[in-house]
């Protein structure tokens, strides 16, 4: 099912502010900034030795993303796994018993299909599963 971490995506509330701390954390430059307009979301992606962080600011107050925020502050809000057939996981953990927000993957911002696990199926904690067939 999962082959290895994806990215960790941390909530924040000023990307612009939050982009140099991390840079000085993690001794990387951001790789890249993506606007995913269908997730409402601006992304900061860092790449560390093949683990991405991706920050995540809202594009608007009313964006779920936003309301994580509000009500935790910049804090994690998702933790991303890399798996091979986003069918086929969609199907196994189903099977499982477990829930996905949605029936069908879409695309992320790295421009991969995409799912999220309901946290009230895995502990409390958003899990996310990205298609990735690189080995």
């Amino acid at each position: 099912m999962i082959k290895k971490f994806n990215h960790i995506a941390i909530a924040v509330s000023d990307i612009e502010k939050s982009i140099p701390i991390y840079e000085v954390i993690t001794g990387k430059k951001v790789k890249e900034i993506l606007t995913v307009k269908e997730q409402g979301v601006k992304v900061a992606i860092f790449d560390i030795k093949g683990v991405l962080l991706e920050l995540i600011q809202p594009l608007d107050l009313e964006n779920p993303i936003a309301k994580f925020i509000n009500s935790r502050g910049n804090a994690i809000h998702h933790i991303a796994y890399s798996v091979n057939d986003i069918e086929k996981t969609i199907k196994e953990y189903s099977e499982l018993g477990y829930r996905m927000i949605g029936d069908k993957p879409r695309i992320g911002a790295e421009g991969k299909p995409i799912i999220f696990m309901h946290p009230k199926s895995s502990d409390g904690i958003l899990m996310e599963f990205v298609e990735d067939k690189e080995e």
